[in-house]
Order: C-alpha cells, then sequence, then structure tokens
C-alpha cells in the first residue's frame, strides 16, 4: 500500500529549515521525499496542505511497563503525535520477577511511581518470569506505539538476591548473575539498563528500593554488559551516592552513553544546570542529562503527600496506615516535631506556594498560596497543611510547583544541545501529575506562545535527537528508507488541553490526563492511528524497536 502525503511544510528532524514537499509512504517505510512526486492514480493521496509534517515524536523516559497491558493505545502518549515510548527507567521493570516476589514489586511500583495498587493488582498479567519473556509477551500484544524497555536494576537484584536485595551489598557471584541477566536482556531486545540511587525512590514498606543497596562496583559490574555486548544505554536516576560525574566515569568504563535524570531549575540557585553542564563538559564520558520543558508539579493528597516526602522516618510511619489511624498521627505534636524537622527544604519551600486544588471543607481557599494561610491563622506552613488536612478529613488535593519554575534558565536548556527533553513519566504519578503532553506543550508554548526557540530545533528535540542518543534504527528522520513514523500538526493551534481525570484503569482507578490540540495526524509504521486530529480506535501498527551501537 502505498500514500502520498502532499504539500506539507516538511520538518525533517535534522535540524534542517523546512520545506515545502511531499513524502511517498511505501508499507512501512517512507519511498521518497520530494517536491511535486509523481505517482500511479491508485496511490493513496492525502492533503496535508497548511500542516507540518515531522517524524514521529520519541518519548525516552516513561513507565508504561504495567500500563501497556491494559491500554494498548498507550494514551495520553498517543494523543501528543508520540509514536515511539521507552519503558523501564529507573530500574523499575516488572521482569524479571518470580512468584514469589510479585506482590512486593507492585508495592513498590505503586509507592515509587505512584501507580494505584489495585489497578496493578487488576491489571497485570503474570505469564512471564524472565525478561526476555516480558518481552516476548508485549511483542505480540497489540499496540498503537513502537514500544522499547530498559531491563531495571531493582528488579535484578530482587531476582538474584531475594529478600537480601534492600539490606545489603551484592557478592561477586551475584553481580555476576546480574550482568548475566542484563546480557540476555540485551540479546533479546532491550535498550540498555537503567537503576536508581535517587533518595527520593522508596519501596512499599519504607524501604529505599533494592538499586538503592547496591554500590557503585556493582553498578559499574553490571553495566559490563553493555560493553560487552557493543549497544545500548545505561540509564541512572542519581543521587548523593551516584553523581553525575560518576555517570561520566561509568560512560568511560563501558563505552556506552549514560543518559541520568534529572537536570531541573531550582529556586535560589540560579545557573545551577549550566555549571553542571559545563563541568561535566571538562571530564570523559558521554553523558546525557535528562531535561523538562514543563513546570515541576505535582497534584495529590495527604497519602501522596506522605510518601513523596518519606526520606525520613516520621514521613515513613505515616504510610500505609489506614485513614483513622492516619489522622491520630497527623494530629500528635511529638509527630509533628519530628516530622516538621525532617521535612526537606524543597519540600518545605513548595508547601509555601502550594494551593488548594479539590477540598470539601475549604473551599473559600482554593488558589490561595499556603503561607498566606498560615499567616492568617499565625501557624507555621506546615502545621497549617496538616491542620487544613485534619479538618477535611483528609479530603484536600493540594498543587506544589517543586523545580523548573525558571523559565529564563530553562529557555537556555532547551537551546543547548548537551540536554535531552524527557523525563514525561507517562505511566506513572497518575494522580500527581501528567507530563506525559510535554511534546505539545514544547511546540505550543516554547515555540509558539514564548519564541524561546524554533519549530525545527523543536522537532529536533522530539525526533532526531532522542533517537541519536539512544540509538534508535530509522526512526527520528524524514529520509527514504526510515521507518514511516510521523506526525502533521497545525503550528497555529498545536498545545495542549486542561488537565481532567478520568476514571477509566482497572479496579476504577483514576488517573490525570490532557488531550491535545492541533495533533492532526500520525502514522506509525505507514498505518495511520489519527486523521483529522481523531484517533482511529482499532489501529494497532506499534511494534518492538531496535536499537543499534
Amino acid at each position: 500500500m502505498m500514500t502520498l502525503l502532499e504539500g506539507a511544510d516538511v520538518i525533517d528532524g535534522t535540524g534542517a529549515e523546512r520545506v515545502r514537499e511531499d513524502v511517498l509512504l511505501d508499507g512501512d517505510r517512507i519511498a521518497a521525499r520530494g517536491r511535486r512526486l509523481s505517482v500511479a492514480s491508485d496511490v493513496e493521496r492525502v492533503d496535508l496542505n497548511g500542516r507540518v509534517l515531522a517524524p514521529g515524536f520519541i518519548d525516552i523516559h516513561t513507565h508504561y511497563d504495567a500500563q501497556i497491558m491494559w491500554d494498548p493505545d498507550l494514551s495520553p502518549s498517543s494523543w501528543h503525535g508520540v509514536t515511539t515510548v521507552i519503558a523501564g527507567n529507573c530500574g523499575f521493570t516488572l521482569a524479571p520477577c518470580l512468584p514469589r516476589d510479585r506482590n512486593a514489586l507492585l508495592r513498590m511500583l505503586s509507592s515509587v511511581e505512584a501507580m494505584p495498587i489495585a489497578a496493578l493488582n487488576a491489571g497485570v498479567e503474570w505469564s512471564f518470569e524472565t525478561f526476555p519473556e516480558y518481552l516476548a509477551f508485549i511483542g505480540h500484544r497489540p499496540k498503537r506505539l513502537n514500544v522499547g524497555f530498559f531491563v531495571g536494576h531493582t528488579a535484578i537484584r530482587t531476582f538474584v538476591m531475594g529478600e537480601g536485595a534492600s539490606d545489603r551489598l551484592a557478592t561477586d557471584a551475584e553481580i555476576a548473575s546480574m550482568r548475566a541477566i542484563v546480557s540476555e536482556a540485551m540479546d533479546s531486545g532491550a535498550v540498555g539498563f537503567s537503576t536508581s540511587q535517587s533518595t527520593g525512590h522508596i519501596d512499599g514498606l519504607g524501604r529505599p528500593v533494592a538499586s538503592r543497596s547496591a554500590n557503585k562496583a556493582e553498578i559499574f559490574g553490571i553495566s559490563d554488559a553493555l560493553r560487552d555486548f557493543g549497544r545500548g544505554i545505561v540509564e541512572v536516576a542519581t543521587g548523593p551516592d551516584f553523581t553525575p560525574e560518576d555517570c561520566a566515569s561509568l560512560s568511560v568504563r563501558t563505552q556506552r552513553p549514560v543518559t541520568w535524570i534529572a537536570l531541573l531549575t531550582q529556586p535560589g540557585r540560579p545557573g545551577a544546570c549550566t555549571a553542571t553542564l559545563d563541568a561535566l563538559a571538562e571530564v570523559d564520558g558521554q553523558t546525557i542529562p535528562q531535561i523538562s520543558c514543563r513546570p515541576f508539579v505535582v497534584a495529590h493528597g495527604y497519602e501522596d503527600w506522605a510518601q513523596a516526602c518519606m526520606i525520613s522516618g516520621a514521613f515513613t510511619q505515616a504510610v500505609g496506615l489506614p485513614p483513622s489511624e492516619q489522622r491520630e498521627l497527623y494530629a500528635s505534636p511529638s509527630w509533628r516535631d519530628r516530622a516538621r524537622n525532617a521535612l526537606d527544604p524543597d519540600w518545605e519551600r513548595a508547601m509555601r506556594g502550594a494551593t488548594i486544588e479539590g477540598t470539601w471543607a475549604h473551599r473559600d481557599l482554593r488558589g490561595v498560596a499556603l503561607s498566606e494561610i498560615a499567616d492568617d491563622r499565625g501557624t507555621s506552613v506546615f502545621d497549617a497543611f496538616m491542620d487544613i488536612g485534619l479538618e477535611d478529613d483528609l479530603a484536600t488535593d493540594w498543587r506544589m510547583v517543586l523545580f523548573n519554575d525558571d523559565e529564563e534558565e530553562l529557555a537556555d536548556l532547551l537551546n543547548d544541545d548537551r540536554c535531552l527533553i524527557g523525563l514525561g513519566d507517562g505511566g506513572a504519578h497518575l494522580m500527581q501529575l501528567c507530563d506525559a503532553i510535554y511534546p505539545t506543550y514544547l511546540l505550543g508554548h516554547w515555540v509558539r506562545e514564548r519564541r524561546a526557540l524554533t519549530l525545527e530545533r523543536a522537532v529536533w528535540c522530539l525526533t532526531g535527537q532522542p533517537a541519536a542518543a539512544f540509538s534508535v534504527l530509522d526512526r527520528g528522520r524524514i529520509e527514504a528508507g526510515t521507518f514511516a513514523d510521523l506526525v502533521a500538526f497545525d503550528p497555529a493551534r498545536v498545545g495542549t488541553g486542561a488537565l481532567q481525570e478520568l476514571t477509566d484503569f482497572p479496579a476504577g482507578s483514576s488517573r490525570l490526563v490532557g488531550e491535545s490540540v492541533g495533533i492532526e495526524d500520525v502514522w506509525v509504521g505507514g498505518v495511520a492511528i489519527r486523521r483529522s486530529g481523531e484517533d482511529l480506535g482499532g489501529a494497532r501498527p506499534g511494534r518492538m524497536i531496535s536499537v543499534g551501537a
């Protein structure tokens, strides 16, 4: 089947300026591009006059590992021009996993990535144990988008070490076993190995996730599998015990690129991100920091808040308690003293500007900064936060901005070739945020409204750049021979709609999503999945992606 896409402004994903051309599709590949291509009379023609035609967007940082089992559309990513997603980030994958560890793994995903435990219990189909079995399982399922997966450190460590995974260092023999699992995963089609040393990553029992019990020798030893294999990428959620500089050393050792999260602007530290980039430029190794083009905003209730803050014993104590016991704890003066003293400065700052999003008892306070409420009540921000929750039976929802609120510095990062846009987190933090909509936010807010970067650069950031960084084969560009993953959009309208809550996950679980505006037509492997702004419900042409050296 051949299709001629006529009269679009083609932005080809290389950074080159747009040009008015036709693009001819032959099956799942691009056959040709040029002005007024001559084709047979029976070729399907699609008029794209007035639209930009770009390669399909590539989202490198998602957590769709579980959601793909009940949502083959991989929404909301598929609504925003994304044609390829990469999951398994931060060391959190569903495989390898033995039956003994399934419940603990789902609790961990619920705790760290805020996936509803009811949806996980109802929606995850345990027909696999090893990572190759998981890839084969997903590979045979119909899906709207192309997918690739990291194999995750926490899953590997638990598979090899059992109950000791979160408590002790690995032996040399265990490291060798974990490296063998990564080699097996790469041989079956994994895009690489992911791990986390982030202090915010806590499992469902209030302990650090398993990967955080690993030392540098273990992370380096496991990652040697990629050096031996000669392809793939390492993804790291950094922390005090594994810094961006350690990522550079890991890249030198493995001779593979290392992408790390996250480079975010921080209030009170203007220029810190650029300083980090400049420092890394002085050391060897190929390190690729991921940035976000959106403010780092979280929306949550009191249970989510406790999980997010539980880097101290006080907050760990609140996680998982029945509501009645949570209320009793939050009213306790002794608990408040411990929690107030242990509160992370970033969270304390975010709480000052927090506003109420949903409430039964305090509708007159919606939109008012918590610092103002605290001043009016003559109390601390922390105590006002707890008091409001107790007065509303813990039913209040809050909106907080943690990072990435400096648009001037962020504009500089978006124009810095050393950064890679990621952190969409599709499939995770489902009632806290929805950053998987970032492609259309970039095109609408940053290109059209702020004019902070050109449309050609924005498309490159969403297509050719991530494809090159991850060595995704034959995607991210519009040229003869590449896969026909394409998106046509209206540059005058493209953007994001308002976030809304849907209750469409297993067991009636809810999530925040945002629709796209101006994403008109999308093709995956030459098959249309969206036409004239409407999704084509039965289209499931996605496949597993391959990465090169």
